[in-house]
């Protein structure tokens, strides 16, 4: 095969991801890059650039709102931890279990829509506080994640 002409695999994708997968090889072509490394850490929530956080914001679908209420919520209190009870207490429109379960639910939207970028936001077991919380998952919004969220939310 001649050395400037690009290798081929041909590989079956599921239908629904066959964007994503495209969006992820034309990405990894704009940059240069050769194959990722197995090793090679996501993105983190830092590196969100503030069009792509603001679209995540205003985007219209139930797990947004609710994501989007917490992190309106969490960025009044940045570096402080809230449990989930917390957070459902202080958004006032989504019970305990909703929010919950939203998580699970963010994380495959990411996936989906967001170059597999992890949610702008921190988590902890409540049992890796010293002294442990107990029981269940606790989450923050950094300085720089809290700024960069309301900076968005105003834009």
């Amino acid at each position: 095969m001649d050395a400037s002409q690009p290798e081929f695999q041909l590989v079956p994708i599921p239908a629904r991801h066959v964007v994503a997968v495209m969006k992820f090889v034309s990405d990894l072509e704009a940059a240069g890059a050769g194959a990722p490394s197995a090793h090679a850490p996501a993105a983190s929530s830092s590196e969100w650039p503030d069009a792509e956080l603001h679209r995540f914001s205003v985007t219209a679908s139930k797990t947004n709102w609710i994501v989007t209420d917490a992190f309106d919520f969490l960025a009044q209190s940045p570096g402080t931890w809230f449990s989930i009870k917390e957070i459902a207490e202080h958004t006032d429109r989504w019970d305990e279990a909703t929010v919950r379960g939203v998580w699970t639910h963010a994380k495959r939207a990411m996936r989906a829509h967001y170059s597999d970028r992890d949610l702008p936001v921190e988590k902890r077991s409540g049992l890796n506080f010293e002294p442990p919380r107990g029981v269940g998952t606790y989450y923050r919004l950094r300085e720089d994640q809290a700024a960069q969220w309301l900076r968005v939310r105003t834009s």
